[in-house]
């Protein structure tokens, strides 16, 4: 089918700056939406421009070319895009490629942990497939992260947050103050529509605390006491970051979860990871992005704090090794205790928010689908009260009762230390 997400004069400048040339005719377009939505805050379409060249190649011929693209547009569902937009998602998406990322590639080298970009515009963004490289997703985003697709992740993430330190090493300059668009709070306000999803969100874990297996028999003072520990949540997330905004920040990728990671195989094991969609990207101490992942990969169970720890120490060392090689001692500019604290202080942040986004990203997948397409159901169940829903998905779905229970329990163990 003929492409509609891109303009022809779009599809022409892509393929010349992908052959260097002026040599070629397109002769179609294709579209592909993928089966499974890709991600909350935006659309996505694979998307393949059929070229012939119009000089003789190496065989005395023209060439037919299939250059292959990655397109992610504001969502077609308004409310969702009025979220993105009034939560500069898009923009900061915008900020890394046309900014940050021209500053980071010379640092990086040949092995940039992210997609190449194309074009970047204010409602569209159009990057490398990298399938082309044979770069895909996990199977699943839904349980738990193996210990060699988190270490490829967590090395990937400590090359992008080395770029970081190199750059305003060089520049002697904060990268706040370089980019201070990546300082615009989108995640932790109680202003705007995100304000809302925030809010109800909250409401929502209060009311499904007497529903949780080690509440369910608990005296009701105890219950009423984890209520108001969960009621607390708001106050405790807005301003987190600039109340502890003592450790040294780098440009963190913001939604750092198995999703926003592609990986290389080789012989069905990762070897090499990349980091995608940078919407929610924000200046914050490393352990934000590293706490985010392990929050939402490590499996539940006994040894959780332990492998947490042992891959919080291997995320440490990578971040180490790649400021050696610029030339770098990391340990007097974070050295490794104050990372360790660090981690610990931001622990229940993220845990908090990573149980928030439970109620969503863990959703069954058909529901997922049927609140993307009406948009009368989205704003019911992100900018509303959800508890009602939320419960019944507990009640029905055993993914989402593992995965809510776990995390609500696990945070409430943080709040209740206080």
């Amino acid at each position: 089918m003929m492409a509609t997400t891109l303009t022809n004069e779009m599809c022409q400048s892509l393929v010349r700056a992908k052959l260097n040339s002026e040599g070629f005719k397109i002769v179609g377009v294709e579209e592909t939406v993928p089966p499974i939505r890709m991600g909350f805050l935006g659309d996505h379409t694979f998307v393949k421009i059929n070229v012939q060249t119009t000089t003789l190649g190496s065989a005395g011929s023209c060439e037919k070319i299939e250059i292959p693209l990655f397109v992610k547009t504001l969502p077609a569902n308004t409310i969702c895009r009025d979220i993105a937009q009034g939560s500069r998602f898009f923009e900061k998406e915008q900020l890394f490629y046309n900014v940050i990322a021209k500053d980071f590639d010379p640092i990086l080298g040949l092995h940039v942990p992210y997609p190449k970009s194309y074009i970047v515009k204010s409602d569209l963004v159009v990057l490398e497939d990298m399938r082309e490289f044979g770069y895909a997703g996990v199977r699943s985003t839904l349980g738990p992260v193996d210990r060699q697709h988190a270490e490829k992740a967590l090395a990937a993430m400590a090359r992008f947050h080395a770029a970081s330190i190199i750059v305003e090493r060089l520049s002697q300059r904060s990268l706040a103050e370089k980019y201070p668009e990546a300082t615009f709070e989108s995640v932790f306000t109680l202003e705007g529509k995100f304000g809302l999803w925030l809010h109800y969100g909250v409401l929502a874990l209060t009311d499904l605390v007497p529903h949780l297996p080690e509440y369910k028999e608990k005296d009701p003072a105890d219950v009423r006491r984890a209520q108001d520990k969960v009621r607390g949540l708001e106050e405790l997330m807005v301003g987190f970051v600039e109340r502890h905004g003592d450790t040294p920040s780098v440009i963190c990728h913001g939604d750092a979860w198995i999703s926003n990671f592609i990986f290389k195989y080789e012989d069905g094991i990762p070897s090499q990871a990349l980091l995608v969609d940078f919407q929610m990207l924000r200046y914050a101490p490393p352990a934000y992005d590293v706490l985010m992942f392990l929050h939402k990969s490590v499996a539940f169970g006994t040894g959780r704090a332990k492998q947490m720890l042992e891959l919080q120490h291997f995320y440490y060392d990578c971040l180490a090794e790649e400021t050696r090689q610029a030339g770098i001692e990391l340990e007097p500019l974070l050295p490794k205790g104050e990372f360790k604290r660090t981690c610990k202080v931001y622990s229940v942040l993220l845990s908090a928010l990573v149980t928030l986004y439970s109620q969503t990203c863990d959703l069954p997948r058909d529901f997922i689908r049927e609140i993307y397409a009406d948009k009368a159901m989205y704003d019911a169940f992100i900018l509303q009260n959800r508890s009602v829903q939320v419960k019944h998905f507990f009640e029905t779905d055993e993914h989402f009762r593992h995965v809510n229970s776990n995390c609500a329990q696990e945070l409430l163990s943080h709040l209740l230390e206080d």
